[in-house]
């Protein structure tokens, strides 16, 4: 699961491709799906004949750790756009003051 969350956010300095990213949500989706099913087989064949507590598994093994790993990387997304618009905002201000010629 850790390998396939790290797909969601490359370690790369620069330029992320953000279709490729995108495309891994879906495989990293697919991936987690099958492991439910497979984990679900096993789980409610002997271990825990109640539905209700495999779900609550599953909710602390996947859903947590997923929602914590989008989460993370949605608030790395919205520091880079604070960031950018910041960095918009200043050039855009010393260039109405004439310091800046574009």
């Amino acid at each position: 699961m850790e390998r396939c969350l790290s797909l969601l956010a490359p370690d790369t300095e620069g330029e992320v491709d953000m279709v490729a990213v995108s495309e891994n949500c879906g495989e990293i989706s697919e991936i987690i799906i099958q492991m439910m099913n497979e984990d679900f087989t096993v789980l409610s064949s002997g271990v825990m004949k109640r539905a209700p507590k495999i779900f609550h598994a599953f909710h602390k093994t996947y859903l947590e750790k997923f929602s914590d790993e989008m989460s993370a990387l949605m608030d790395e997304v919205m520091d880079e756009i604070h960031d950018t618009l910041k960095t918009v905002k200043s050039s855009d201000e010393l260039s109405s003051q004439g310091t800046l010629k574009v």
